[in-house]
């Protein structure tokens, strides 16, 4: 500790400074001050999970079908039959897209997976407000059938996620 010093061999103790606080000055003390602070590091983090455990995410039914949805940060995420290919799923969502008026800026896929990449209404790659909004669906097989993604990018849009991936069941006739 600073401040300490020796005189005729003894060690001398500032004013403002216990004597028991200089004893405890060893590494075996440095351990354990970081042992505690690791501990109280542990119980803000188990009391912030806590807090966000009471936030479930509850599945909703999508279109007129069998189809249950959910909704978790950005990104809305259904399970289609194992009846529902990739490719049908991929042109349902670009046909609801163009329908809902978004430029598809881009399409790639397979039989196993694919991606659409699509802006909204209005938004154009000119440096408008906005322009960082665009549209993801995506599919992939999956072992209980075909996944398909929804995510409105950056913030996310629960409803206008939901009434696209509504639009894209009904073009598929579930």
């Amino acid at each position: 500790m600073s401040g300490l010093g020796r005189v005729d061999g003894k060690v001398c103790i500032p004013p403002g400074i216990r004597a028991d606080a200089t004893a405890r000055a060893g590494p075996e003390n440095h351990l354990m001050q970081r042992i505690r602070c690791l501990c109280r590091s542990w119980g803000v983090l188990a009391a912030m999970g806590a807090m966000l455990a009471g936030c479930q995410i509850e599945p909703a039914r999508q279109g007129e079908g069998p189809v249950w949805a959910t909704y978790s940060g950005p990104t809305l995420t259904a399970e289609l039959g194992v009846d529902v290919r990739v490719p049908a799923v991929l042109a349902a969502a670009e046909a609801a897209l163009v329908q809902r008026g978004y430029s598809v800026v881009s399409r790639r896929g397979t039989e196993d997976s694919g991606r659409i990449e699509a802006l909204p209404p209005g938004v154009g790659r000119s440096g408008r407000p906005g322009v960082w909004e665009k549209v993801l669906v995506s599919a992939r097989v999956t072992s209980r059938g075909t996944q398909v993604k929804v995510k409105f990018e950056p913030w996310g849009d629960e409803a206008i996620s939901r009434a696209i991936l509504d639009d894209l069941l009904y073009r598929l006739g579930i």
